[in-house]
């Protein structure tokens, strides 16, 4: 059964896209930008990948990983879940920002 994950974007109450966790093969830290883009690529099963690049508040400097790790922790999660449990929406506010505010995600793209 395939899994998705939906991911709030701008915050809680403004539109998500969902987006599937089976073909992905890793979460990174955008080189240019880490604190504030983080990248899912997938693997197409051949040398072509695909990547999703969210934009999001600055994470903590302390905690550099937080947006990937939470990425990383909803993927495991779902794929240990019971088959008939095939979404869940990222949780967003485990993660800490530089600024003391609720992370958000503000932008999504695809490449």
């Amino acid at each position: 059964m395939a899994k998705y994950l939906k991911l709030p974007i701008t915050g809680n109450s403004s539109p998500s896209v969902t987006i599937g966790v089976d073909m992905i093969a890793t979460v990174e830290l955008n080189s240019s930008t880490p604190t504030t883009k983080t990248e899912i690529h997938y693997s197409a099963g051949d040398s072509a990948q695909d990547i999703i690049t969210l934009t999001h508040s600055a994470v903590l400097a302390s905690e550099s990983l937080g947006m990937r790790d939470a990425i990383q922790n909803a993927i495991v999660n779902l794929h240990s879940s019971n088959w008939r449990e095939t979404i869940q929406t990222l949780n967003l506010a485990s993660i800490r920002t530089a600024d003391g505010s609720l992370m958000v995600i503000t932008a999504i793209a695809l490449s």
